[in-house]
């Protein structure tokens, strides 16, 4: 009896142990999605836009007009290097997409519009997908599309994963 008990409590612990080591290393191989943070203000794919919004102040531009693919209106928020691409989901607005105008923003890893293609490779490695004329990198729910001409970032989009996304 002794003996089973102190399988059992074996078993239990290595079976602790291999549950936290799996979630350090979920942490670590980045299940966490991209994020674009500008200004202190961090956006990623679906999330509410309105506290985006506000954090950010007053856009450059607004648009608005019936949406193709979701329900109620898509919205874009204009700001100086990136536009925000909104979705609507029971009313609430949320972030569909955040793609750069230009080259004065950057991911957090470094990597803007003119970025090279090695550039690219050095920061997010080989766990790609192609897809169009670029590559898209897949993280937390969220996708990063980087595009690219003659081996340049010609467009970079941070946007939601409609695979892993419950719209």
């Amino acid at each position: 009896m002794i003996i089973k008990w102190k399988r059992f409590a074996f078993v239990l612990a290595a079976l602790l142990l291999l549950v936290s080591l799996t979630a350090c290393t979920d942490t670590q191989s980045g299940s966490k999605p991209y994020a674009f943070t500008v200004n202190g203000v961090t956006i990623t794919a679906d999330a509410e836009v309105a506290p985006i919004v506000k954090a950010l102040g007053e856009p450059l531009q607004y648009d608005e007009s019936p949406s193709c693919a979701f329900e109620g209106l898509d919205k874009i928020y204009t700001y100086a290097g990136f536009d925000i691409q909104t979705y609507q989901k029971e009313g609430v607005d949320y972030v569909y997409c955040v793609y750069f105008t230009d080259d004065t923003v950057a991911t957090a890893e470094g990597i803007a519009i003119g970025s090279t293609l090695a550039a690219v490779d050095a920061a997010y490695g080989d766990a790609y997908t192609p897809y169009q004329t670029g590559r898209q990198y897949v993280r937390g729910g969220m996708a990063l599309d980087i595009f690219f001409k003659n081996d340049t970032v010609s467009q970079i989009w941070y946007r939601s994963n409609y695979e892993s996304s419950d719209r």
